[in-house]
């Protein structure tokens, strides 16, 4: 596993290796979950059930947005729920999907399951763990922190418009740098996936994040922020497929200015950004003027990375970016 995939994994990111990213150039495993709402592919279920395998030692929770996703599914559709509980799974897919029982408040299925897979000890540990369900997040209309991943999960599963209301609640009470850098990842995932950069930067954004904010302990802080970048990278991923999910996340932030002026601070650091990353990546040596234009480059990149404000691009960056 490389140290990036070991980071995210420690993290808590664990929606952003899902996102294969707008400028991916291939989609991640799993990321079809986000638009199965529209396509109702039994291939996608498959596939999500399928990433248990290749989970990273310890990297399991269970807000998961695949748990949401299988737990909207169960609840959403008896004949898949059917198929997958008569297929045989191994160690890895029992888990999921006692977890995904369990999240959708399907208690007598789950021990059903247990008892005939000799599960009785992971069913115990996930009960004491006293797991909120999707039926009785939406009853009570708001979303923790630590289930903004499910939920978002859950919608990309039925498109239910209900979820959607409850996850962009996570936005309310947000200060000014929480909802910044919750934006800025959530720009980040939405664009390039769980690498946070383009092919060919190592970007240094993940590291300075949990550096500052104890990605192991996640502190309440730490964690509301991972709640705002992942119901926006989420929502935002969606929303570039389906219009109504477009509409009404523009809605959201119509009706909130301050955040909407927040959001476009960062839309405007991340195009320059992205511009920044081009100058160093054609600007590799020559003139004294490319070594200069270079330099600031990389200190743009470095802000960037570190939380720093990028609101104009660097000079000259358009005639740079044009060089053969």
């Amino acid at each position: 596993m490389s140290s990036l995939t070991r980071l995210i994994a420690a993290s808590g990111f664990t929606l952003a290796g899902l996102i294969g990213g707008a400028e991916a150039q291939s989609a991640q495993p799993g990321s079809c979950l986000f638009t199965h709402f529209k396509t109702k592919s039994p291939a996608c279920v498959d596939q999500v059930l399928g990433l248990s395998a290749g989970l990273a030692p310890g990297a399991f929770n269970a807000g998961m947005p695949p748990i949401g996703f299988l737990a909207e599914i169960f609840l959403r559709s008896p004949t898949e729920r059917a198929r997958i509980l008569a297929a045989p799974a191994d160690r890895g897919a029992i888990i999921y999907i006692l977890t995904a029982l369990l999240r959708a408040g399907l208690t007598e299925e789950a021990e059903r399951l247990a008892a005939q897979t000799n599960g009785g000890s992971i069913l115990g540990s996930l009960k004491a763990m006293r797991l909120s369900t999707l039926p009785g997040i939406t009853a009570a209309g708001t979303v923790s922190a630590k289930d903004t991943e499910l939920l978002a999960g859950a919608y990309g599963a039925s498109g239910n418009r209900r979820y959607l209301d409850v996850l962009l609640t996570t936005f309310e009470g947000a200060d000014e740098k929480a909802a910044g850098i919750g934006l800025r990842l959530g720009l980040l995932t939405a664009k390039w996936g769980a690498s946070f950069a383009p092919a060919g930067h190592r970007s240094q954004i993940l590291k300075n994040f949990c550096a500052e904010y104890d990605c192991k302990a996640k502190p309440p802080e730490t964690v509301r922020i991972l709640g705002i970048m992942a119901v926006y990278g989420a929502v935002s991923t969606i929303a570039r497929e389906d219009a109504g999910t477009k509409k009404v996340l523009e809605a959201a932030f119509a009706k909130r200015k301050p955040l909407k002026a927040i959001l476009a601070a960062e839309q405007a650091s991340l195009n320059n950004y992205g511009m920044a990353l081009t100058v160093s990546r054609l600007l590799t040596g020559g003139a004294g003027e490319n070594v200069a234009a270079r330099e600031a480059a990389l200190r743009s990149i470095e802000t960037y990375e570190a939380f720093g404000p990028l609101p104009q691009a660097l000079p000259g960056a358009d005639t740079a970016a044009a060089q053969p």
